[in-house]
């Protein structure tokens, strides 16, 4: 029913908008035409109320550019044959179109900014997490399988040249599916985990430091040496009771999938 909804809003909202104002698109995010509209969603609309009031107004343009810009990059790292395990959503482009509002009595013009991504079906880590019907169909390893994956994904989305830098249990969503052919439970594949919410991310090369040292290594940077100093706090019944405030269990779980080089490398 929510997927429904999602679909109906997203055509609602695109109705609407080529119906009051004229559409601004990108030259780069043309979907492709093997997508229907059921495929894509607007990950967000940016809303005054969205934000705090202390934060500055360009905070929705900002977060918006952001998201477009970390999208747009790591599609083309994909599109180059560099996309394997990046766990990115699949992208089809950034729209802006001009709203006519009335504020305080006054005509004004208003922005609108949308990201277009596909609609994942499947629950983040965080509704799984605080579900225990739902955790308890998951053993200790598989959490573990996907966390790897979680972890490796990163890693390659910075390789890639994108730091999606909100690593959170809700910014994680299980697609049905396997993770590889090794990982596969046959009476239940194991859901592949999806990293959203870029609106944070940085794309290297586009910053006043440009690429990262990770980027130029022949090799994705090792999960191990990434996150060895992560607690992932966010993640807490996901990962096992042991992790909480333990470090030592946490490393040595992270040196174990390094050196038997079970990360989905």
């Amino acid at each position: 029913m929510a997927g429904a909804r999602s679909w109906w809003f997203a055509l609602l909202l695109r109705t609407r908008a080529l119906a009051l104002a004229k559409v601004v698109r990108r030259p780069h995010t043309r979907p492709s035409p093997k997508y229907s509209i059921r495929s894509t969603i607007p990950s967000r609309t940016r809303r005054p109320y969205m934000y705090p009031s202390s934060l500055s107004p360009g905070r929705p343009m900002s977060t918006n550019t952001h998201e477009a810009a970390a999208f747009d990059h790591l599609a083309k790292r994909a599109q180059t044959g560099g996309g394997a395990g990046l766990l990115v959503p699949n992208y089809f482009g950034s729209w802006t179109f001009t709203l006519p509002i009335t504020y305080a009595g006054q005509k004004r013009q208003r922005a609108v900014r949308l990201v277009f991504m596909e609609n994942i079906e499947g629950p983040s880590i965080q509704t799984v997490r605080l579900a225990p019907s739902a955790l308890s169909s998951y053993t200790e390893q598989d959490r573990l399988d996907i966390f790897a994956a979680v972890l490796d994904g990163v890693a390659r989305q910075r390789h890639a040249g994108a730091d999606q830098r909100d690593l959170a249990a809700r910014n994680v969503v299980l697609r049905t599916g396997s993770l590889s052919p090794a990982a596969r439970n046959p009476k239940q594949p194991l859901p592949q985990p999806v990293v959203v919410d870029y609106s944070s991310a940085v794309v290297f090369e586009l910053s006043r430091l440009g690429k990262h040292p990770s980027q130029l290594a022949a090799l994705p940077q090792s999960p191990m040496e990434l996150f060895w100093q992560t607690n992932f706090p966010d993640f807490l019944g996901w990962t096992p009771a042991t992790w909480n405030g333990n470090a030592k269990a946490r490393q040595q779980w992270l040196n174990y999938r390094s050196t038997k080089q079970v990360f989905p490398f």
